[in-house]
């Protein structure tokens, strides 16, 4: 838990063990794509029934450049070279808009048409639902 001037309270942790505590915002960033489509779509779910005002979904956008590029600039930063693997499997896993929109459409029949699905620096792929 950190406290931010009493006003804002973040906590980490597994979110089925978060269950029931009323949630105001959902983050998440840079998971969903080591997930399973069953883990997502429970994911997604329990996201939409818990939270109060909305949730974001921050993670990867597949893209050929990024995919390309990053075990280059990895290399030329000394990164590890299990890092630079690692770090491409999962621009690999990671997903496009219509990828995102059958996800949504799948997981929130209901709320998935109110969905934004947005690009953001450096390749990443959010999507949020705002109350």
């Amino acid at each position: 838990d950190a406290q931010l001037n009493g006003r804002a309270r973040l906590i980490t942790g597994d979110y089925w063990d978060l269950a029931g505590q009323g949630w105001d915002i959902i983050l998440s960033s840079l998971v969903t794509h080591h997930m399973t489509l069953a883990q997502r779509t429970d994911f997604l779910r329990f996201m939409e029934s818990e939270c109060a005002r909305g949730w974001l979904v921050n993670d990867l956008h597949r893209q050929r450049l990024p995919f390309a590029g990053y075990p280059l600039l990895a290399s030329l930063a000394f990164v590890d070279p299990i890092v630079r693997r690692d770090g491409q499997l999962s621009v690999g896993r990671s997903f496009r808009r219509g990828e995102w929109q059958a996800m949504l459409a799948e997981a929130l029949p209901d709320t998935a048409a109110d969905c934004r699905i947005f690009r953001s620096f450096p390749y990443r792929l959010c999507v949020e639902h705002i109350r």
